[in-house]
């Protein structure tokens, strides 16, 4: 899940954020799947950098505290 030559101050970062994003939405709504995150990372044109992970909010209340998670 973390990507290999991360320094522990940023591996622990990305678990704090996981955490964070787990608690926003639960656990169904969060993947860290490589699956959905490489195919997630894509458009038409290229790859994109491969996120941390794949957020589903299911309302706009859940998309304001994703918001405030990120700020």
């Amino acid at each position: 899940m973390i990507a290999s030559g991360t320094d522990v101050a940023d591996a622990a970062d990305a678990r704090q954020l996981l955490a964070a994003l787990h608690e926003c939405l639960g656990e169904a709504q969060v993947s860290t799947a490589a699956d959905d995150r490489r195919r997630l990372s894509q458009d038409v044109y290229r790859d994109g950098t491969l996120p941390l992970a794949v957020v589903r909010p299911g309302s706009t209340a859940e998309v304001a505290a994703l918001v405030r998670v990120a700020r």
